[in-house]
């Protein structure tokens, strides 16, 4: 469920279980950079050189969206990235058991954090 800023957990989630996909728009990298020049787009996920997901629009996206950042330390989910195949994917799987009402947190990463220009909260 979304509540506010932030994903949270309705019911309990076993580790390593299958959450979701990231959806959104899918760009090439001319468009991601025509979109986004400073390549700074809050929403943008990288696959590989030529693979971007926007999900800046909600209605093209999913829950993923609304994942908020956590240090390595903290975070309960994990991303796998799937760059092989047709169907290139970034999955979120359960980094350890989550409770009801815990909020989902991964670590964004580093390279997302210098795009912005920002430093991560922590």
């Amino acid at each position: 469920g979304v509540s506010g800023s932030g994903l949270f957990a309705l019911t309990p989630i076993e580790e390593g279980a299958f959450l979701f996909d990231y959806s959104g728009e899918v760009l090439n990298e001319e468009q991601m950079f025509a979109r986004y020049p400073q390549a700074n787009g809050r929403y943008v996920a990288c696959l590989t050189d030529d693979l971007y997901i926007d999900g800046a629009d909600a209605t093209r996206s999913n829950v993923a969206r609304w994942m908020n950042h956590a240090p390595p330390s903290r975070a309960n989910v994990v991303w796998k990235k799937q760059r092989l195949g047709p169907q290139k994917a970034m999955h979120f799987y359960a980094l350890r058991p989550i409770a009801v009402d815990e909020e989902l947190c991964f670590d964004y990463g580093d390279e997302y954090w210098e795009a912005l220009g920002e430093k991560p909260v922590l």
